[in-house]
C-alpha cells in the first residue's frame, strides 16, 4: 500500500516484482493500493495464485492517485465479494481524473465465484477515471454475475490492441456498463478482439455515450450443442444507450461484428 497525506504528492516506483499469493484460507491478496495524492509506477510485474475477498481488489485507487504499469503478467486469480476483481476505484477530488494504465499486460485464468444477486465487475469504478489498456490479453475468465467493466461518473476508457478471449458469465450480464446519468462514457476501442463468450447481453450499455470502435473484431465461434442454450452465445444488442444528452457520438469503422441478434437501441 502507498499512502500520502492530502498536502504532498508522492511519486513511487516498483520494479521487478514477483508475488505469489496466499491460500484460500488466509487473507485476501492485493498488488497495489494507492491512497491520497500518489502516483505509482510499476514495471515488470509477475503474480500468480491470488485470492481476492472482502471487497478488496488487486489494484485500488482513491482520491487523486494513479497507477501506471509497464509489463505485467497475472496467472490464476480467485475472487469472491469484491466490487472489482482486478481494479476498484473510489472517491476522487473531481479536479482531474484518477489514472490507471497498463501497457503490455497478460491476465489469465480468473475465477469470480460471486453468487448473490448484486452485480460485480472485473473492473469497477466509483470515481472520475481515465482507464487505458494497451497491448493486453485477457484469457479464460469464469464469473457468475459480472460485468467486465462497471463504470460510474465521468469515465474515459481506451483499449488499444487488446484481446479478450473466453469470457464466461453464468448469469446474463452486460460486458461494459456505465451508470453515469448525465456524464458521458467516453470509450475508444482500437484493434480490439472479443471472442468466445457466454451470456453477454450487451457489449456497451450507457445512458450517455461517446464511442469509437475501429479495426476490431467481435465474434463468437462457440457452438450451441443443446436446445436449452437460450442463445447464450449471441449478443442481444451491440450498443444500448439512452442519450440523456443530445451531445453523443458513435462511430464504428473497419470492424467485423458477428453473432449479434440486434444492433443498437
Amino acid at each position: 500500500m502507498v499512502h500520502s497525506s492530502l498536502d504532498y504528492l508522492v511519486n513511487c516506483t516498483i520494479s521487478n516484482l514477483k508475488y505469489y499469493g496466499n491460500s484460500l484460507n488466509s487473507g485476501g491478496n492485493s498488488l497495489a493500493n494507492a491512497y491520497g495524492y500518489v502516483h505509482l509506477y510499476m514495471n515488470d510485474v509477475y503474480a500468480e495464485d491470488l485470492y481476492v475477498k472482502n471487497y478488496n481488489s488487486l489494484f485500488t485507487l482513491n482520491i487523486d492517485s494513479s497507477i501506471i504499469i509497464k509489463k505485467i503478467k497475472i496467472n490464476r486469480v480467485f475472487g469472491i465479494s469484491s466490487d472489482g476483481l482486478l481494479l476498484y476505484t473510489s472517491y476522487s477530488e473531481g479536479i482531474k481524473p484518477q489514472v490507471f494504465e497498463i501497457d503490455d499486460g497478460s491476465f489469465n485464468n480468473f475465477i469470480f465465484e460471486e453468487t448473490n444477486s448484486q452485480i460485480t465487475a472485473i473492473i469497477g469504478t466509483n470515481s472520475i477515471l481515465q482507464l487505458t489498456f494497451k497491448n493486453c490479453i485477457f484469457k479464460n475468465f469464469n464469473t457468475y454475475n459480472t460485468n467486465f467493466m462497471f463504470l460510474s461518473l465521468n469515465n474515459t476508457v481506451i483499449m488499444d490492441n487488446v484481446t479478450i478471449d473466453e469470457y464466461h458469465v453464468q448469469k446474463k450480464s452486460n460486458f461494459i456498463e456505465s451508470v453515469s446519468y448525465y456524464q458521458p462514457l467516453n470509450i475508444l476501442l482500437n484493434k480490439v478482439t472479443i471472442s468466445n463468450f457466454t451470456n453477454i447481453i450487451r457489449l456497451l450499455a450507457a445512458f450517455t455515450l461517446n464511442a469509437k470502435i475501429t479495426n476490431s473484431n467481435i465474434s463468437n465461434k462457440m457452438l450451441c450443442l443443446s436446445t436449452k442454450c437460450d442463445d447464450k452465445y449471441a449478443l442481444e444488442v451491440l450498443i444500448d444507450f439512452t442519450a440523456i444528452n443530445s451531445d453523443f457520438s458513435i462511430d464504428i469503422i473497419n470492424t467485423t461484428i458477428d453473432g449479434v441478434k440486434g444492433g443498437m437501441n
